[in-house]
C-alpha cells in the first residue's frame, strides 16, 4: 500500500514467494503455498495489538459470560484483521473454507502464509 505513513490501515511488503506442494501424505492432492513477510504500519500494528486476549483480565469481568463475549470480540476482531491483511497482499482466501495464518516475527515485521488447495495441477 502507498500510504504507509498515513493514518490509515497499511502494510509494506518486504519480500513474497510461493511453492507447489504435493505431500505424500496428501492423498494425490496439490497446494499452492503463498508467503509473504511485511511490515505493519502504526494503525495496522494497532489493530493486530487490539486482537490479543488477555487472560489475566478474566478478573476484571463480573461473569464468565461477560469475559466470554470479550473473548469473542478479539476474535472477530481477529478476522477483520487477517482478512485487511490478506486483501493488502494480494491474497484471496475463500472465508468459507480457508484462512491465511498471520504471525508476529518481531516487532512491526511479520509472516503470512496461505495454504490452499489447486486443481488440475499435474505432477
Amino acid at each position: 500500500m502507498n500510504d504507509f505513513n498515513s493514518n490509515n490501515f497499511a502494510i509494506q511488503v518486504i519480500a513474497s514467494g510461493s511453492f507447489v506442494d504435493q505431500p505424500v501424505y496428501g492423498g494425490g492432492r496439490t497446494y499452492l503455498v503463498e508467503t509473504a513477510t511485511i511490515r505493519l504500519n502504526h494503525v495496522a500494528l494497532k489493530a493486530w495489538n487490539d486482537t490479543i486476549v488477555h487472560d489475566y483480565y478474566q478478573e476484571c469481568f463480573d461473569t464468565d459470560g461477560e469475559f466470554e463475549a470479550y473473548v469473542n470480540e478479539k476474535k472477530r476482531l481477529l478476522l477483520e484483521f487477517e482478512r485487511n491483511i490478506a486483501q493488502a497482499v494480494g491474497f484471496t482466501p475463500d472465508p468459507d473454507k480457508e484462512k491465511i495464518n498471520v504471525t508476529q516475527v518481531v516487532s512491526e515485521v511479520f509472516a503470512v502464509a496461505w495454504i490452499h488447495e489447486v486443481k488440475g495441477v499435474v505432477s
